[in-house]
Parts: C-alpha cells; structure tokens; sequence
C-alpha cells in the first residue's frame, strides 16, 4: 500500500479518484484498503462488544474498584467509542474508523520512517554519532536494564538529532484536507 501511495502522489494525472480507479494500480490499491478497512472493522466491532459486555457487569466492576483503590486507564479506542462533540452527538463510525486506521497503520509507517532517517544521518555525520555515543554511554553505561522516562530526559542531544531528522526529512511532508464549507481570509 505505501508503494501504491508513493507512486500516486508522483503522478498528478491519477490524483483524481475517478481517474485512478480505471487504472491497475487503482483497483489493487482499493482491494488493498479493503483488506486493511476489514481488519480495523474488525478491531472496532471487538471492542465495541467489549464495552457493551463491560457495561453489563460495570456494577460489580465498580464495587470492588472502590474498595480496592484500582484505577483503570481507558484506551485510545475505548475513548473514541464514548467521545461525544459539543452537542452530545457522538463520532461516526467513519471518523472512529479513520482515527484507528491512523494509529495501526499510518502511526507505525511515519516511525520506521524517522528511525530510518535519523540513523542515515547519523551515518553521514560520525561526530554527531560520536556525541550520541556519548551522551548514551553517559545515561546507560554498560547497563542492560529498561529505558526509564528519567532517562528520556537526560538525552537531550538524541532528542536534537531525531528533531533534526524530522526537520529535514518529515515522515508527512504534505497532508491533504478538503474544506466542508467555504474559507474567507481577512485582508
């Protein structure tokens, strides 16, 4: 799918829906997307079964919550399913649909796609690299044991690499969006 989506965005003549149905690489890209579509249908139901079983013994749930002290964090998708706008209306199943296609499929994507940058430049800088040695032989030393958010905070110049990375190589260079209704700029 991401190859389909690299060359699409290369070749302006096929941008327009119509046009890049009627081509190979249209159709293999709308039976990809249906495949990807069914399995985050699937996730979506799942959960949205779990929440209805959830409320069915939320009381007993509640109860010994209470009395234990135990606070349990929602998910990302569980508070989606219960997010409500301004006038109480709640997410269609579209706009849940794209927020988790976003985290399962888009998410992972623009990660690799950083890692992969920042470790090219580090390859063609060795005394950024060096500094980035550095800096985690100065946290980490010889241990083996779990990243911990304190260490996250002492490495500053990986963070400057990563962001630097980011800055020159974006995992999304350009987004698309369509206006649902007229723009005006003030002169």
């Amino acid at each position: 799918m991401s190859d389909i989506i690299q060359h699409r965005q290369k070749s302006p003549w096929l941008w327009p829906d119509f046009m890049y149905s009627m081509v190979h690489e249209g159709r293999e890209h709308n039976r990809i997307l249906k495949i990807l579509h069914s399995f985050t249908d699937s996730v979506i139901a799942e959960k949205s079964q779990e929440i209805k079983n959830h409320e069915q013994h939320k009381t007993d749930f509640e109860g010994k919550c209470e009395q234990s002290g135990c606070k349990k964090r929602r998910a990302f998708l569980d508070m989606l399913l219960n997010t409500t706008d301004d006038k109480g209306n709640r997410l269609s199943y579209m706009d849940i649909r794209e927020e988790v296609d976003t985290f399962m499929f888009e998410g992972h994507d623009t990660t690799a796609a950083a890692i992969n940058w920042a470790i090219y430049l580090l390859g063609c800088h060795p005394e950024a690299q060096k500094e980035v040695h550095r800096e985690l032989d100065e946290v980490f030393g010889n241990s083996v044991r779990p990243v911990t958010m304190d260490d996250l905070k002492k490495l500053c110049y990986l963070e400057c690499v990563i962001k630097e990375a980011l800055r020159i190589f974006p995992s999304v260079p350009c987004f698309g969006r369509t206006t649902s209704e007229d723009c005006y700029i003030s002169k």
